[in-house]
């Protein structure tokens, strides 16, 4: 469902630093600089160097949520990179008149958008709020007016379309059609209001109390501007607030990392909210004083409340934390063992949600399906999905196939289809020996049996979570 450009820039990483899960930290950790850096920018355009700090300082914080999987490099995180460079182009554009940055501004957005379909947000942040600024131009400016809103609506147009149009010289295009609007469309109309809001208030909390200076900090951002009249900026961060809230409620899902697309104007607005405080409790060098102590003191407390992941958790503790007994920790042993056992030409299969072990493994997929979720929605397309990855699986005839008996790497509904399921058992069963059994016993103990140790091991996991690993038989 993902637009093309988020592939190009792990692409990007991996081309810098290495196909390796490392490699992909150091590209999150960069991303989050550079979205610091634009943040520090944007915030000084509106209201000097101590709001961009201080934004900054906020959005760095916010960026280390264990809540908000902060660890991991989400798309999310490409979407915000591209917005935040964008805010700070439209920002130097409005002000400057510049219709070459404006032009900037969209083809950031823009990029923002092609990073996840989310991103449209952003896109249509900067188009209201130019429309917006530029309203108020005297009528004699009116023709410049709208060559600045053209020159920012041809440079987001200019990046989408040549996208479409690489995608189009690939003979992708039904493709890109069928995944990014015919399914995704179905997938984004999937929960109702009702329930997203149910969701929306069971989540929110969890964002919030960790950082929960921050975003008071926020909300006083947000009055400050308002009691002091300031059109211009209440209209900005009050616009972005609104249109970042969108962006993270399509589809109503309202998960975890959705939240992340709040962060900009979150620090954003933290940073205003930061120095109208400190000014109001002293003036001058105490001013500053003041305001170092209260931006300190807000970060301070958010990592003093996620102290146990950030520094004193190991990988597999913050991994078991975060992600419950989902067989990441698992997955390197598992594609430990696929890597000895294969050629680099070998192409293998994951019957689960599980792609970190094709990443692991260096070794092609041998479906296109590296997610099975879409196969147990509720929507047209399921059954198509589930009989394309059974005709792939068996036409690649791998050498190896992963079986993921873990709820979690399925989400299996009460109205899914198993067709999936019965083929899997079959298939495995006729052409297939059991040569791994990875046995997640507790958050703390797995059981790993290999070859002639796992023909006959059966799972005694309390939770019923387990991996099989099956080899081919000869005949086949």
């Amino acid at each position: 469902m993902r637009y093309p450009a988020v592939f190009g820039a792990y692409a990007i990483i991996i081309a810098a630093f290495g196909d390796t899960h490392t490699a992909i930290h150091w590209g999150l950790l960069i991303l989050n600089g550079l979205t610091a850096v634009f943040l520090f920018l944007s915030g000084r355009r509106l209201g000097g160097d101590a709001v961009g700090l201080a934004a900054a300082v906020f959005f760095a914080t916010l960026s280390l949520g264990v809540f908000t999987e902060g660890f991991s490099a989400n798309s999310e995180h490409f979407v915000i990179l591209f917005a935040s460079a964008g805010l700070w182009f439209l920002l130097r554009g409005v002000e400057l008149r510049e219709r070459l940055t404006l032009a900037g501004a969209g083809a950031c957005f823009a990029m923002a958008f092609l990073m996840k379909q989310h991103g449209v947000a952003f896109l249509l942040f900067g188009g209201l709020f130019l429309c917006g600024s530029e309203w108020g131009r005297r009528p004699r400016e009116r023709n410049a007016s709208v060559a600045r809103v053209g020159f920012f609506v041809g440079g987001a147009a200019f990046v989408f379309l040549s996208a479409v149009a690489h995608i189009t010289a690939t003979g992708r295009l039904y493709d890109f059609y069928y995944w990014t609007w015919g399914y995704a469309s179905q997938y984004a109309s999937a929960t109702p209001l009702g329930e997203g809001m149910r969701v929306l208030t069971i989540q929110l909390p969890h964002v919030v109390m960790p950082m929960v200076f921050i975003w008071a900090l926020a909300a006083a951002g947000l009055f400050s501007a308002l009691k002091r009249k300031e059109i211009y900026l209440f209209g900005f961060l009050a616009g972005l607030l609104l249109l970042s809230f969108l962006a993270t409620s399509i589809g109503f899902y309202y998960r975890p990392h959705y939240f992340r697309l709040l962060f900009p104007a979150v620090a954003l607005l933290g940073g205003v909210g930061a120095c109208a405080l400190a000014n109001g409790l002293a003036s001058g060098r105490r001013g500053i004083v003041a305001g170092i102590l209260i931006v300190a003191l807000a970060a301070g407390y958010s990592l003093i409340h996620e102290r146990a992941i950030l520094f004193q958790s190991t990988p597999v503790e913050a991994s078991r934390a975060i992600s419950g007994g989902n067989p990441f920790p698992e997955s390197l042993v598992v594609a430990e063992y696929l890597s000895d056992h294969t050629e680099p030409g070998d192409p293998i299969a994951v019957l689960g949600s599980e792609p970190q072990i094709y990443f692991y493994t260096k070794r092609q997929a041998a479906t296109g399906h590296i997610y099975t979720y879409q196969l147990m929605e509720d929507h047209p397309f399921a059954l198509d999905m589930q009989n394309q990855l059974i005709e792939e699986v068996e036409g690649a005839n791998p050498k190896f196939v992963v079986w993921v008996n873990i709820p979690t790497s399925w989400l299996i509904r009460d109205t899914s289809d198993l067709h999936i399921i019965e083929w899997g058992e079959t298939f495995l069963r006729d052409r297939y020996q059991q040569v791994g059994l990875v046995d997640i016993i507790s958050p703390t103990r797995t059981d790993y049996h290999w070859d002639e140790a796992a023909r006959e091991a059966i799972p005694v996991s309390p939770s019923g979570y387990f991996l099989t690993i099956h080899r081919r038989k000869e005949i086949f």
